[in-house]
């Protein structure tokens, strides 16, 4: 027990309180919720970007039932296709690579995919017509290629470094994850 202006041991400890322990926080009833100071900022710039969008696209002259058509599509694509392949590489190479791997390689892959997707209309070459030869002014796709085999080559070297560096520090089993 304590003595009269002396704090136990585990009220010294905390910081902030002195001599009583702090009390339980409750989650606060329905309605009354504490806005955080950001959220009318945020707000108004938030509602004023959706406006600043709608007026480029009306101004613009882009047909909405298109627009929704890319947005609605661009949607499926990553709930459907994209988020699932993420999930699926994730589980591949938790189940089939060592640990001291793994990270080098999901890098290396997301890496190579936003490459891949950034670069697409280039090496796609949309839009090209024969008197606009500036859309491919050199060989982008032999130029992704490199440009991918370097990250790869760069996230595999840096995994063996970090490999070898681990087991000459002396660690019994590198494959294992660290405490």
């Amino acid at each position: 027990m304590t003595t009269t202006g002396e704090a136990n041991t585990a009220d010294r400890l905390t910081p902030g309180v002195s001599g009583e322990r702090p009390k339980p926080s409750t989650p606060a009833a329905p309605g009354e919720e504490h806005l955080s100071v950001w959220f009318w900022p945020a707000l108004v710039v938030g509602w004023a970007a959706i406006w600043f969008g709608f007026h480029s696209v009306n101004r613009a002259g882009i047909d909405p039932y298109n627009l929704a058509k890319f947005t609605v599509g661009g949607l499926v694509a990553h709930d459907g296709i994209w988020a699932p392949a993420v999930v699926a590489v994730g589980l591949v190479t938790a189940r089939w690579l060592p640990m001291w791997l793994r990270a080098s390689v999901r890098i290396a892959l997301a890496l190579s995919a936003v490459l891949f997707l950034t670069t697409r209309p280039v090496t796609g070459r949309y839009g090209a017509t024969p008197a606009n030869r500036s859309i491919d002014p050199g060989n982008a796709g032999r130029f992704l290629v490199i440009v991918i085999v370097l990250v790869w080559g760069t996230c595999i070297g840096l995994a063996l470094w970090r490999r070898r560096r681990t087991v000459t520090a002396g660690r019994s089993d590198p494959e294992k994850e660290p405490a």
